[in-house]
This record gives structure tokens, C-alpha cells and sequence, in this order.
């Protein structure tokens, strides 16, 4: 894999970073301009389409380092068995992280979900995130990752506009539950149902 220029990356990097603040500041990422986000970064028009053709093409790459950011908390976790555990990172992360909280526990942010998922998906499948990790973690892609990322953003989104009055404890080993059926189909085990307590 080749590696990019180091002064790249800073510009990247600090484009990703003014993203980021902007998204914070904004009720909506499309109303994030190029001109403001050059301004933010500190960096003129012609660097930014350098390297970007529009706004959304930063976007991307925030989402693929969030993508990233969770495969490696997994990895680190060794929690790929772990459904509860997964659920746990993922509220970890997206408390730790505004950008994430925002995404994930307003409605409003819901139809960037696509986005997110397809991003994930597209690593996956790419073994772009896999070969970075240089692990054998490709058993996410047996997991019906879709359906998989898709609850965990819900089972969020549900805690956090609830108030979170449920114990996290609870959200999670209920999240996880549901998280291991999924699991179970994709993986088509015959014993996959749901089992009432």
C-alpha cells in the first residue's frame, strides 16, 4: 500500500478537522461551503480542489476515519465474538466523539445514514479498512454488516432521545441480544431465533 505525502495528509487533515468543527456549528452539513471551509482550515480554494471536488468528497473521508476509528476499537477490544461489547464500543465512541453523537442520536441526521453505510460497506468489502487493520476481521462482512450497523444506530439513537433513562448496561446487553440473532442469520446457523425471556 502506498503511503501519501506527508504534507497531504496535513492538508487533509486539516480540511477534515474544519469539517468537523463546521458540522458542530451547523444544523445541516450541506449549508457547509467551501469558502467557509477553507477559512476554517485556514487554507485557500485552490488547495481544497487540489484535493476535493466538493464538500460531500471530505465528508467521505471523515466517515471512512469514523469507520476506521471503530473497526480498531473492535480489533484493540478483540471484541468481534462480543455483540454486547460491540455495542458498548459503539456508544463509547460516539459519546467520546461529537460529530458521531450528533450523527447518530438526531433524527435530523438520518439521511446520512446511507452515506455511513455505504462507506462502511464499500471498506469492507474493498478490504480498504481490513488492510489497514492487517487483521482477519473479513468475518464483519458474514455479519450482515448492514443490518448489523444499521440496529447499533438505532439502539443509540433510541437511548439518547429517551433521555437515556434506560441504564446503558441494559440498552447494551438488549442491543447485543439482538445484535447476536442478526448474527446468527447471516451466518445461517439453523438454531437463529429469538428467544423470550
Amino acid at each position: 500500500m502506498t503511503r501519501e505525502d506527508p504534507r497531504i495528509q496535513k492538508t487533509k487533515k486539516a480540511f477534515k478537522e474544519a469539517f468537523k468543527e463546521l458540522f458542530s456549528e451547523h444544523d445541516d452539513y450541506m449549508e457547509i461551503t467551501v469558502t467557509e471551509l477553507c477559512a476554517t482550515a485556514g487554507l485557500n480554494r485552490r488547495t481544497f480542489y487540489l484535493h476535493y471536488k466538493q464538500v460531500d468528497d471530505v465528508l467521505e473521508e471523515v466517515l471512512e476515519d469514523i469507520s476506521l476509528e471503530f473497526f480498531i476499537a473492535i480489533k484493540k477490544e478483540n471484541a468481534i465474538n462480543d455483540k454486547e461489547k460491540i455495542v458498548s464500543i459503539f456508544f463509547d465512541l460516539n459519546d467520546k466523539n461529537s460529530m458521531r453523537k450528533k450523527m447518530n442520536s438526531f433524527f435530523v441526521y438520518h439521511y446520512l445514514k446511507p452515506t455511513i453505510l455505504k462507506k462502511y460497506v464499500e471498506a469492507i468489502s474493498k478490504g480498504g479498512i481490513m488492510e489497514k487493520l492487517n487483521s482477519e476481521y473479513n468475518a464483519l462482512e458474514s455479519l450482515g454488516f448492514p443490518f448489523f450497523y444499521m440496529n447499533l444506530c438505532f439502539a443509540y439513537h433510541l437511548w439518547c432521545q429517551s433521555n437515556r433513562t434506560i441504564p446503558k448496561e441494559e440498552i447494551v446487553k438488549y442491543a447485543g441480544a439482538i445484535l447476536e440473532q442478526i448474527a446468527l442469520v447471516f451466518e445461517k446457523k439453523p438454531n437463529a431465533q429469538f428467544n423470550e425471556e
